[in-house]
């Protein structure tokens, strides 16, 4: 007797068949292997099958082999425990699948768009220096599943015994922070390892030099027009150049002696 359509679906689902048009059933559950590798320094060797994701967003399932431990520290049971721990976390969907996916493509394939959409020039040229200066020559070669809160800040450490300024390692942090909180908001990361991370307050490195009433007046005295208004504006009023130079007639109430500050001037 032939058996009903339905047992055939059954079996198919059970042996990880295909079934129906165009659908893949792979089976959810899995004990994985467990076995000894080395000849002097023998270790436990775990091997299952987990999901990663491709760079284009599709799932492909592959196996990932991990060492335990030495056999001398760890008895059989003990590593059967620690496999099982593993792949319980998959045959009960609560694995999350991990990228493939380079810091360095993320960064220019998925973050730098978004920047040029959500933030001003100015703010993105500062991002796009870190990540070209700092992150990508570090982190640009490795996997953003790999990217952890002790690899930022290993790489934070080295830039700091290099002398680089508590400013310039918050803007490195938060660069690294905004590439990979996108990273999870596009669903390749479940949680920003570089959140948390503290670095201190920031002090600059060099006192700020001012000038002088009789230096700013020796400078007023070498400029030509427009020149010497905007250098006068600036330290009359401690607006910033953008701000200046983004300056309408109606923004100046001259019987009141006021400037109304409302817009900046940033790559025309």
């Amino acid at each position: 007797m032939l058996a009903s359509l339905d047992t055939l679906k059954t079996d198919a689902r059970k042996c990880g068949r295909a079934y129906g048009k165009g659908k893949m059933a792979r089976p959810r559950y899995q004990d994985g292997s467990l076995f000894i590798r080395g000849k002097r320094c023998k270790v436990w060797v775990a091997r299952w099958r987990e999901d990663l994701i491709r760079e284009d967003g599709s799932l492909h399932r592959t196996q990932r082999t991990v060492v335990l431990g030495s056999v001398t520290d760890l008895s059989r049971r003990e590593a059967r425990s620690l496999l099982q721990k593993r792949v319980s976390e998959i045959n009960q969907g609560q694995h999350r699948a991990r990228p493939i996916m380079t810091f360095e493509k993320f960064a220019k394939d998925h973050w730098q768009p978004g920047t040029v959409l959500a933030l001003k020039p100015s703010s993105a040229r500062i991002y796009q220096f870190n990540l070209d200066r700092y992150v990508i020559p570090t982190l640009g070669t490795l996997r953003l599943c790999d990217v952890s809160r002790a690899t930022i800040q290993n790489l934070l450490l080295v830039f700091k015994r290099k002398g680089y300024s508590t400013s310039t390692l918050h803007g490195i942090r938060v660069t690294v922070s905004k590439v990979l909180q996108t990273a999870v908001e596009s669903g390749y990361l479940e949680r920003n390892p570089a959140h948390g991370i503290q670095i201190g307050d920031r002090q600059s490195k060099k006192p700020r030099a001012f000038l002088t009433p009789s230096q700013v007046k020796s400078v007023l005295a070498k400029l030509t027009e427009p020149c010497r208004t905007v250098v006068l504006t600036a330290v009359l009023t401690g607006m910033r150049i953008g701000e200046i130079l983004a300056l309408r007639w109606n923004r100046l109430d001259f019987l009141r002696g006021n400037i109304e500050v409302s817009e900046t001037y940033s790559d025309g």
